[in-house]
């Protein structure tokens, strides 16, 4: 089995490789070598820090996916309120675009929640059986 060391040296093209050591274990050898090189070193373009250059740069892809998310929920409840109130001529609540949808969905994130416990719980009882209390009639 060979092992080999790459270090990152940014002042080198590539070192020569340096025999580190070998290292016997029962019938099979470990070689260690090492090596040195700039082409080790982490791209410094690659996540740079906030304030570089370009227009994703401060915030990144998954922050302008968040901003994108939030503006988008806010527009649709400011949107859904006013075609609500205007068109549709609601009030108080019923001014909520499907406001059905939002008053049952905490029961339906409980009921997947408790869908996932409840497989993680056959897996884990995967192959043993629970003994049916017999009942005299």
């Amino acid at each position: 089995e060979t092992k080999i060391e790459i270090e990152c040296d940014d002042k080198i093209e590539l070192s020569p490789i340096n025999f580190a050591s070998n290292t016997p274990s029962g019938d099979k050898v470990t070689y260690l070598l090492k090596v040195r090189s700039k082409h080790a070193c982490p791209d410094k373009s690659i996540g740079a820090p906030a304030g570089g250059d370009g227009i994703m740069a401060p915030v990144g892809l998954g922050g302008l996916f968040l901003i994108l998310a939030i503006v988008g929920v806010i527009a649709y409840f400011v949107g859904g309120i006013l075609w609500m109130k205007f068109k549709k001529k609601a009030q108080g609540l019923e001014l909520i675009p499907n406001v059905g949808f939002w008053k049952d969905l905490p029961f339906l994130c409980k009921d997947g929640v408790m869908f996932i416990v409840d497989g993680v719980q056959k897996l884990l009882k995967k192959g043993k059986y629970s003994e049916i209390a017999k009942k005299r009639v």
